[in-house]
């Protein structure tokens, strides 16, 4: 069975790929965080992985798992941004483009977003998120019936 933890370090994983030079970030970053006089520092330019609607509809014999899982790039820059989220958008596409490495398993990306946060008096921010599916183990494994059928005869003869 998958777990979140796993998608998320896949995903980080890939953005390191991607992007090479630009750190992905493992503390909780919150609004106004970056140079707002908190005291909380993060080095621009950086992504952050967080996940969220995440969904399990259980069936008899597997499980149909979704999230959603978002990306936020902050710039280098926090006045001048707009080509650099643009060349970032470009590398996103491409790297969560159809499908997800996560160990031995593909996971299907079946829709992807982006927008860019915040306004004139706020710090811009690039989310980039993305819907995934797959199917994994059953939450509560079946209990083994003590009725199972081992052969079946059928007779399609007419009478």
């Amino acid at each position: 069975m998958l777990t979140y933890k796993q998608i998320v370090q896949a995903v980080t994983e890939k953005l390191q790929s991607q992007f090479p030079s630009i750190p992905v970030l493992q503390e909780d970053v919150g609004e106004g965080s970056a140079n707002s006089g908190s005291g909380f520092q993060f080095e621009r330019p950086s992504f952050k992985v967080l996940f969220d609607s995440a969904s399990r509809d259980e069936r008899l014999y597997n499980s149909l798992r979704t999230a959603t899982c978002r990306i936020y790039f902050f710039p280098t820059s926090l006045y001048n941004y707009s080509l650099e989220f643009l060349d970032t958008l470009d590398g996103l596409e491409t790297a969560f483009g159809l499908n997800l490495q996560v160990q031995d398993r593909t996971i299907t990306i079946t829709e992807s977003r982006n927008e860019q946060i915040g306004d004139a008096t706020q710090t811009k921010v690039l989310e980039f998120d993305f819907d995934i599916q797959w199917y994994d183990d059953p939450a509560h494994p079946q209990s083994e019936s003590p009725y199972k059928m081992e052969e079946l005869d059928l007779d399609f003869t007419d009478e």
